[in-house]
């Protein structure tokens, strides 16, 4: 079957009625992604400082300039946003944090490290596609999914939908999706109107851990049945004023009704979040050297949380509602940044943030223990952070700059976290986390090349998790690494894309085990942090011998890692290569894709549990076909 498809797509290509046309790099580069970021976990793959392990595609973990973060820590470590405006609320986020968001044609930006006073580990931003055509897509792997995609502008609309109907290449990892976005401007003399409108809807059945990733005849199975996930919601936001002096009106609303498999009683989740909130920025330029700029965020936030369980009581986990409450948070967050111009290549920027957060929360069930679970008492909690940052930059032209950049940043900790507590945990406040930083960056561009490095040094401070005994820990740790991306353009007809991410992610404090079968997980002072994967690389070589034309190789290396605290297990790592075709005929962009070309065996998530290798086993060697008709 595979042969015969590849065989009549050589032979559609090369009839003389699709008579070749000249393909600009806009349209090569946008269908490179579509048919790349067929996945969540391939839109980052080109980024070696982040990774996505992943069972399916919205049940996964992200780390940037990090460990593989879990719980509370991967909700809150990093914003993600869409356009102007984080995509959730603080507080307020998702383990799989970038659960709902247009990865599949909405163009990328990633910003590692903390800055801006409140992210801690790094940030993704989402904008809408400089769309000047309309496009319809049609990409199918020939065996487990078909998306259909639809994007245009009329005047200055854009438009965009996505559905998407997969039954999954493992036992019960069926998912389906919408998204649908509008956005556009209304020019006015003095106040100019821009907006931004996006809704998404999930419906997942979650594939569990398989036992091993080596043996073809298991890594498709998966022992869950039960374990759906549905989720919904949508972010607009009305932006007036121009760049630097405007007003964001902004409304979101995200819900997710799931199932808790990994828990032998399997309770039921039901969670919702909505917000209203106004950001402001105005910039004021005092001379030719000194430039201020203000941004201020008022957020109102309200959540809820209800868990409860159908199953008969098992051991401490008691039959029904476990916890039911509300929580009103109400923010004020202003950023204040000067840069300095001292008249030569070297200027300076200084700024500081300030978080005002009141947090109240509402129990609705009879407050106390309920088996092993913690139903605190009715509370406010009020927090005022200040997080200073500075920077110094030096520009001899105007294809260099060097900086040095020292960094602070804090969160509260996650609404969850705060007030989702078990039996026999101290129920006093949890501080907030803090990170500092110190980074030495230098990037170079001309007409052919471009790169970025950068050296880290940082320090967290309260990092919050529960250990194996199920106690709260805040513990410091320490990360350093380098970074590095390339963009070479050898000629008119070759070029690639590099990068590359060392880090060195370790425990700075000692935290013991008293479980008898979790020794594994005792955690000792420099041991490396469980799931931080020391090197990883990305490295793209594109051929366009004709017009019209463009082949592509890929090559990802993810080294070995620790699967436990007390890095007494790991996986030995993996290397991966897709390659990928691409043709213009008339209005039409025909690709083609063969991923893990070598069918090599590997996992995206390793981990070792309760004396047990646990394994996402990556998917064999499968084949990828898009179509795309422009007009």
């Amino acid at each position: 079957m595979m042969t015969l498809l590849l065989t009549t797509f050589i032979l559609l290509l090369n009839h003389p009625t699709f008579a070749q046309d000249v393909i600009t790099i806009e349209e090569l580069r946008h269908n490179k992604e579509i048919l790349q970021n067929s996945s969540l976990q391939d839109r980052f793959q080109s980024h070696a400082n982040s990774s996505l392990q992943a069972s399916t595609e919205l049940e996964h973990l992200f780390s940037l300039r990090s460990p593989v973060l879990t719980g509370g820590a991967a909700a809150g470590s990093f914003l993600h946003f869409l356009e102007d405006v984080s995509f959730r609320a603080r507080g307020f986020g998702n383990t799989n944090s970038l659960l709902g968001l247009p990865y599949e044609s909405f163009n990328l930006n990633i910003r590692p490290g903390p800055h801006s006073g409140d992210v801690i580990h790094g940030s993704t931003h989402f904008h809408w596609p400089q769309v000047n055509k309309r496009r319809l897509s049609l990409l199918s792997d020939f065996e487990s999914f078909y998306r259909l995609q639809a994007n245009g502008r009329a005047k200055k609309v854009k438009g965009h939908i996505l559905v998407e109907d997969s039954w999954g290449w493992r036992d019960h990892s069926a998912q389906n999706k919408i998204k649908i976005g509008l956005s556009g401007e209304i020019e006015a003399a003095h106040f100019p109107l821009s907006y931004s409108l996006y809704y998404y809807n999930v419906d997942q059945d979650t594939a569990g851990y398989s036992e091993d990733y080596k043996d073809k005849s298991l890594i498709k199975s998966s022992n869950l049945t039960n374990a759906q996930r549905k989720a919904n919601g949508y972010l607009a936001q009305f932006k007036m004023g121009r760049e630097n002096n405007h007003f964001i009106f902004y409304t979101r609303l995200h819900e997710m009704d799931f199932n808790m498999h990994w828990f032998p009683t399997s309770p039921q989740e039901i969670n919702k979040h909505r917000s209203y909130g106004i950001k402001f920025s105005k910039d004021s330029k005092w001379n030719s050297s000194n430039y201020t700029l203000i941004n201020i965020l008022s957020d109102f936030t309200k959540g809820e949380l209800n868990e409860f369980q159908e199953q008969p009581t098992r051991f401490s986990f008691i039959q029904g509602e476990h916890y039911s409450y509300e929580v009103e948070s109400r923010r004020v967050q202003t950023n204040l940044k000067h840069l300095t111009n001292w008249n030569s290549p070297l200027s300076t920027e200084l700024g500081i943030t300030h978080q005002w957060v009141s947090l109240e929360y509402n129990n609705k069930l009879e407050e106390g223990s309920f088996g092993r679970y913690l139903r605190l008492s009715d509370q406010e909690n009020i927090y005022s952070l200040l997080s200073p940052y500075a920077s110094l930059l030096y520009n001899p032209n105007l294809s260099h700059e060097l900086s040095l950049r020292l960094n602070s940043s804090q969160r509260i900790q996650e609404v969850n976290d705060l007030y989702r507590r078990l039996e026999g945990q101290v129920e006093e406040e949890l501080p907030a986390e803090r990170i500092s930083s110190i980074s030495l960056n230098w990037s170079y561009q001309n007409d052919q090349i471009s790169f970025k490095n950068s050296l880290y040094y940082m320090v967290k401070k309260n990092f919050y998790f529960r250990d194996a005994d199920g106690e709260n820990v805040l513990g410091e740790t320490r990360h350093y690494g380098l970074e590095s991306d390339l963009l070479w353009q050898f000629n008119a007809y070759w070029d690639m894309q590099l990068s590359i991410a060392l880090g060195d992610h370790t425990y700075q404090f000692d935290n013991p085990v008293n479980a008898s079968a979790n020794q594994n997980e005792a955690i000792t002072k420099d041991n490396t942090i469980d799931t931080a994967i020391p090197f990883q690389a990305s490295t793209q070589i594109n051929w366009s011998p004709l017009s019209g034309d463009r082949f592509s190789l890929r090559y990802l290396k993810t080294s070995s890692y620790y699967l436990d605290a007390a890095n007494e297990h790991k996986y030995s790592g993996h290397s991966i290569f897709d390659f990928s075709y691409t043709k213009k005929v008339k209005n039409w962009l025909l690709s083609f894709a063969i991923k893990n070309v070598f069918d090599t065996r590997y996992a995206t998530r390793a981990d070792y549990f309760r004396g047990s290798y646990r394994y996402f086993p990556g998917r064999p060697r499968h084949y990828l076909s898009s179509i795309h008709y422009i007009f």
